[in-house]
């Protein structure tokens, strides 16, 4: 049976309409990283590659911190992963404006280096330009967790000892205030431990070691 020309047609700019743009893709990318759904975003990684160059410079961006994290998380390239959070500050690092890519690539290269070396003269500067990028977006979905990372920079002495208490004190508050779940409070909690602990206030420190732990019992396996 002869297909009508018109219906065809019809067809043919629906299925247009439904395909999904690059910046979609990568808005779905993200997504599917943030999920750890980490099929689905292999998969749109792949798809997203052969347009990179047609993205604007802050979606490149955000598209080489996704890149990284499933070199991290994914693949176990960690070489890799720095390589591309590098990327991500020389691109973005000269913008008028600040941008999360590159407050998160700053964040994710700072863990990098902490795994790397354990040196907080190391790792502290990026995870000090990641709290003050996000802090001027005012992403405070990630504010919480990124000042969690940088209390660990304050634990060397105790001279930092109240800096890194303020830190805390500022993490947990916007946590209660976005009800944030038992993972990000036990992260939070723990952090604060290591704080008390690394200063020799052992009464302190299992106190919420303790509170950490009821958190994490609380989150879902």
């Amino acid at each position: 049976m002869k297909i009508p020309r018109i219906l065809l047609l019809t067809v043919f700019y629906s299925v247009l309409a439904e395909a999904a743009s690059p910046t979609d893709t990568l808005a779905q990318l993200e997504a599917a990283v943030v999920a750890e759904d980490t099929e689905t975003a292999q998969k749109l990684w792949k798809e997203l590659t052969p347009h990179f160059d047609g993205l604007s410079t802050a979606d490149q961006g955000r598209y080489l911190v996704v890149q990284g994290l499933i070199q991290e998380d994914v693949l176990n390239d960690i070489k890799s992963a720095d390589q591309s959070f590098n990327r991500v500050i020389s691109l973005l690092d000269g913008a008028p404006a600040p941008t999360q890519a590159l407050a998160d690539a700053y964040y994710e290269r700072g863990y990098i280096k902490y795994i790397r070396t354990h040196d907080t003269a190391v790792y502290c500067s990026d995870r000090e330009k990641a709290v003050e990028l996000t802090r001027k977006l005012n992403t405070l979905a990630k504010l919480p967790r990124y000042l969690t990372s940088l209390s660990f920079c304050y634990t060397d002495s105790p001279k930092h000892f109240q800096q890194g208490l303020a830190v805390l004190n500022e993490a947990m508050t916007l946590a209660e205030s976005m009800q944030l779940g038992p993972t990000d409070r036990g992260f939070i909690y723990n952090a604060t431990a290591l704080l008390y602990r690394g200063n020799q206030l052992f009464a302190q420190a299992h106190e919420y070691s303790e509170l950490a732990y009821r958190e994490y019992r609380k989150a879902p396996d």
